[in-house]
């Protein structure tokens, strides 16, 4: 009987209320019935109290007016990569590296010495992040190892560090504003 009634119901439910047709991954074991489900992506955020909020809404501004000149010095890096892999001298390589920085220079030279000191600081980070390359290592290739030292000692004056390494477990604020902005992980 209850087979009966278990087979009646099934037939029932799977005419009366076919307009979709939604597939159930199940496996049972025993007596359990184990069901799959696919769910989408989420995350999972503290609440922040009214500072944290304000840090992090400051952090957002910041990464929209920066992240975009680390992404183009990446893909202009980019684009030059297999020139400079070619080149058979040091100053061949230099030389490239000297057409993509007059590249940055005449088109976002003047925004980017606009930036204040919190948007400096990110904008290394996010280079080092962008190019797996700190913003020593670039000025030390392009140019030489006396000049990035020398932009070193200035930039530690002004209260930056060129050597700064990007690691995103440390810097999981800036992830989380640029996965909020973004959607990038």
């Amino acid at each position: 009987m209850k087979r009966f009634a278990f087979i009646v119901s099934l037939i029932i439910s799977s005419t009366g209320y076919s307009q979709t047709q939604n597939i159930l991954l199940a496996q049972v074991s025993g007596t359990d019935t184990l069901y799959y489900a696919t769910l989408p992506a989420f995350t999972i955020q503290a609440k922040r109290s009214a500072a944290s909020k304000r840090k992090h809404v400051r952090l957002i501004a910041d990464i929209k007016r920066v992240y975009p000149y680390a992404r183009l010095g990446a893909k202009i890096l980019d684009s030059y990569r297999d020139s400079i892999a070619s080149a058979e001298t040091d100053r061949e390589a230099r030389v490239f590296y000297k057409r993509a920085e007059q590249e940055l220079k005449t088109q976002y030279g003047r925004e980017i010495k606009a930036l204040n000191h919190r948007q400096g600081l990110l904008l290394i980070k996010l280079i080092d992040r962008e190019t797996s390359h700190t913003a020593y290592q670039i000025i030390s290739n392009s140019r030489s190892n006396l000049t990035a030292g020398l932009y070193q000692g200035i930039a530690r004056i002004w209260g930056y560090n060129l050597k700064t390494r990007y690691d995103a477990t440390k810097e999981y604020e800036i992830e989380s504003a640029l996965y909020d902005i973004y959607g990038v992980i």
